[in-house]
């Protein structure tokens, strides 16, 4: 009997588009994606020593059930295993654009520093630059079936910016902190 392992140690990508959409119901474009098994071992795949890279791509989001769309624009992440069951992960974007139920928003830096595993995701640091908010994050998200989280987060607040992003009818300006916990 036969058999080959196939050890990926490096994989680079550059120039991707990715969307992901989701429609008034609540259905996305991925639904439906799965990880099929292989029956078959006469060829193994190892990436316990993988280093991934992605460069100047772009990432689209369109969530019509809640009035949201996001283009991040030159995104750059490196992706490498820690052991068979865990990755970390580098994400950054110079810039791109948030548009909440009409009103658009300039993003400017965003960067996330993470590990990855198959049931959680421990956000080692999260930091987003745009014309309504400076965000630091930090926290985990855990059960992807049940949605457990919590983070721990610092954000200053352009309130000019954000009431008219949020259609207030008070006229507000200055600006706010705002620090806390979401579980």
């Amino acid at each position: 009997r036969l058999s080959r392992t196939v050890v990926i140690k490096k994989v680079e990508v550059e120039g991707v588009d990715f969307y992901y959409e989701v429609d008034r119901k609540g259905q996305t474009n991925l639904d439906g994606l799965r990880y099929v098994q292989s029956e078959s071992k006469a060829v193994t795949f190892d990436t316990t020593r993988l280093f991934a890279t992605l460069a100047k791509s772009s990432i689209h989001v369109k969530d019509l059930s809640r009035g949201i769309e996001a283009d991040i624009q030159d995104a750059q992440a490196q992706l490498q295993a820690q052991n068979p069951n865990n990755v970390s992960l580098r994400f950054n974007s110079a810039g791109g654009s948030a548009n909440y139920k009409g009103h658009e928003n300039r993003l400017g830096k965003f960067d996330l520093s993470a590990r990855v595993s198959e049931d959680r995701v421990e956000v080692d640091s999260l930091s987003l630059e745009s014309k309504v908010a400076h965000v630091k994050a930090k926290g985990r998200f855990e059960d992807w079936t049940r949605r457990r989280y919590n983070f721990d987060f610092d954000t200053r607040v352009n309130l000019d910016e954000a009431s008219r992003l949020i259609e207030s009818n008070t006229i507000v300006s200055g600006q706010a902190a705002i620090n806390g916990r979401i579980e």
